[in-house]
């Protein structure tokens, strides 16, 4: 059985004793906050979560992120230098491409 959590005992000046637990590997996160780990805005993330590209679940039509998915697929994402569309690294040499779209540089 995994662990998925513990029980904390803190005090709460004037109220007594306050039980409190703390999940650590079944977290579900919102889109917000999703948006905020990532440095994302929040549309950039529904956008992800409708193509798949986040591991996201509904709940009754509202997107979620279990944390501990969301933390799997940041390790898988690639690191290092920028993969060009061909799969390879740009090579030193080259100089960055840009290309005209709707009249502005990309």
């Amino acid at each position: 059985m995994p662990f998925v959590g513990f029980l904390c005992l803190g005090l709460r000046s004037g109220f007594g004793p306050a039980w409190r637990a703390y999940v650590t590997n079944d977290e579900v996160l919102t889109v917000k906050e999703v948006a905020t780990i990532l440095k994302l805005a929040e549309k950039t993330v529904y956008s992800m979560a409708q193509r798949g590209e986040l591991p996201t679940f509904k709940v009754r039509g509202q997107w979620r992120i279990r944390r501990t998915d969301l933390d799997l697929w940041l390790e898988q994402q690639p690191k290092g230098e920028p993969v060009a569309k061909s799969g390879q690294p740009p090579s030193k040499n080259e100089a960055p491409r840009t290309t005209r779209r709707g009249g502005r540089v990309v």
